[in-house]
């Protein structure tokens, strides 16, 4: 058999020529790397931003309900405090014949009226106003029938005389023990007018 060692040096000479950079090189192993930008070995990640959302449309819904309920309070509390008034309507202040903020309206030679009984000596207190003028009365029940039937004032107790008009009239009303109607009748034959009270009207214990 032909041994050539020469051809086989020469052999592994053209291998050194063609990979000279090879020899005595180790193989190289590709190494997984993570997505880009990204540092797997320290075990970071991808930081993200946090936003928070609107409100749920019912959570809406309470706060402006809830919105309106402080506002409408804040302004009857307002109309309250700023508005005149008396204190309690009955007890040791007196019995209330017609509350504080009531109104009437009377045609012309109309009339309201309020009946009730005084056991004791009693006084009728209030703060009365009028558009175009009135007039009160202290009548007996009999009297007050025949304003009824007739419209026309045919007797009475007491009068005020014609409280004139945008007038606050201060009631001091003297009553004695009986069966009483108080009314507020409209003088005037033409022209309609209108009473509001300024403060409870009240029948008290002399």
């Amino acid at each position: 058999m032909f041994h050539d060692p020469i051809g086989r040096g020469r052999v592994g000479w053209f291998q050194r020529l063609m990979h000279p950079a090879s020899e005595g090189l180790p193989e190289s192993k590709a190494e997984p790397s993570g997505p880009a930008g990204t540092d797997e070995s320290s075990g970071s990640k991808p930081s993200t931003t946090s936003t928070r959302g609107r409100p749920p449309m019912r959570m809406r819904v309470y706060l402006g309900i809830g919105v309106a309920i402080v506002v409408v309070m804040v302004v009857v509390g307002y109309l309250l405090v700023a508005m005149p008034h008396s204190s309690s309507p009955s007890g040791s202040n007196g019995y209330v014949l017609v509350p504080y903020g009531t109104g009437y309206s009377m045609s012309s030679g109309q009339y309201n009226a309020v009946n009730f009984v005084v056991n004791t000596t009693s006084s009728i207190h209030g703060l009365i106003n009028s558009s175009r003028g009135i007039q009160l009365y202290i009548m007996t029940p009999a009297e007050y029938g025949h304003l009824v039937t007739t419209l026309n004032v045919s007797g009475y107790v007491w009068t005020s005389g014609i409280v004139a008009d945008q007038t606050i009239y201060s009631a001091d009303i003297p009553v004695a023990p009986g069966q009483w109607v108080l009314a507020f009748v409209n003088p005037f034959p033409n022209t309609p007018t209108g009473v509001g009270f300024y403060s409870n009207l009240v029948l008290q214990s002399t």
